[in-house]
């Protein structure tokens, strides 16, 4: 395989953020969306260069797995 190491390196880059990312703060988040799509809030999200992408695909990404026929969208 031409591209192991790549490859290793990359997977465990992506253990050590799992492994260290707070799950409490991962909660807190969904939770918040959920508020905020329940009461029929609006969802802002932002970035500045590589970020706006960022935020761009996450306010896709949010709308479309919410939309569902005869369901109310989470505003984004």
């Amino acid at each position: 395989m031409k591209n192991k190491a790549y490859i290793e390196n990359y997977l465990d880059g992506i253990k050590q953020i799992s492994a260290e990312i707070c799950r409490e703060d991962i909660d807190r988040v969904i939770e918040s969306l959920f508020e905020a799509w329940a009461a029929e809030k609006r969802i802002l999200i932002f970035g500045n260069g590589g970020s706006a992408g960022t935020a761009s695909h996450f306010a896709a990404d949010l709308n479309k797995c919410t939309s569902f026929e005869g369901k109310k969208r989470i505003k984004v």
